[in-house]
């Protein structure tokens, strides 16, 4: 999840916006990359996923003027 709602890009495929859900990833590391072009965010993180587990992740960014 992210505040604001994101566009959503795994391993370099668009997988929608934010929230999502049920994205199945192999075990391992994954680059997640968060975009909105109205607000200015694009950033990317490396998620580590674990074999057998949910993993979750929720991101907050500023917005100009806060």
């Amino acid at each position: 999840m992210t505040e604001p709602s994101c566009e959503v890009i795994v391993d370099g495929r668009a997988r929608g916006s934010t929230p999502i859900a049920g994205i199945e990833l192999a075990a391992g590391k994954h680059r997640v990359q968060l975009v909105n072009s109205r607000f200015g965010i694009d950033r990317t993180y490396i998620v580590e996923i674990e074999a057998g587990k949910v993993t979750k992740r929720r991101y907050t960014f500023p917005l100009a003027g806060d």
